[in-house]
């Protein structure tokens, strides 16, 4: 795939269809929800499995589409698009056995770092520090602190219990910040 962005469109493509297959008002919400929620869900599972982005969309957005009809709605959509595509490429990431190939960074919240030159040498840092998180532990940080879901929200994603969520998450900051801290003084 390139780089673009996919669309239900694009994943409706990759699935047999009858002659006679029109589009439905439920093919149009799912339409809706893959432009809704694809950048959020891109950049989890960009900073997942790097470059290999592309693919375990594809993957996954065939999954959620398939899946369409029969969605619950114990969640939100996007919960639930969120928690196929991190499966997703958690699978992909078994599979190829391996950590993730890309160092995608994460920028720093907006005015704590006023030099250009220091705020990348900080979303290096930061990004560095990600990467060398279990991805059980990285996967929670980017979901809470980096796209802003509720401890809650973001244990419907990954199908554990809030208090897994909060603990991984503890542990995860507590992780970065002597990461980040042994950076720092590295220099």
């Amino acid at each position: 795939m390139s780089g673009k962005e996919l669309s239900a469109g694009d994943v409706s493509s990759c699935i047999e269809h009858q002659p006679d297959d029109r589009p439905t008002a439920s093919d149009e919400r799912f339409e809706r929800l893959l432009r809704d929620a694809d950048r959020r869900v891109r950049a989890v599972v960009f900073r997942m499995v790097g470059t290999d982005v592309d693919d375990v969309l594809q993957v996954a957005y065939v999954k959620a589409y398939r899946g369409w009809s029969s969605f619950e709605g114990r969640s939100l959509p996007s919960t639930w698009l969120h928690s196929i595509a991190v499966n997703a490429a958690l699978d992909h990431l078994r599979a190829r056995g391996r950590a993730a190939d890309h160092r995608a960074g994460m920028s720093p919240a907006d005015g704590q770092v006023d030099d250009p030159a220091e705020r990348v040498a900080s979303a290096i840092d930061l990004d560095a520090a990600l990467q060398q998180l279990p991805v059980d532990r990285r996967v929670v940080v980017l979901l809470v602190d980096g796209q802003g879901f509720s401890h809650t929200d973001a244990a419907v994603v990954l199908g554990v219990p809030a208090g897994t969520v909060a603990s991984r998450l503890s542990r995860a900051r507590h992780e970065l910040r002597g990461l980040l801290e042994g950076e720092r003084h590295g220099r």
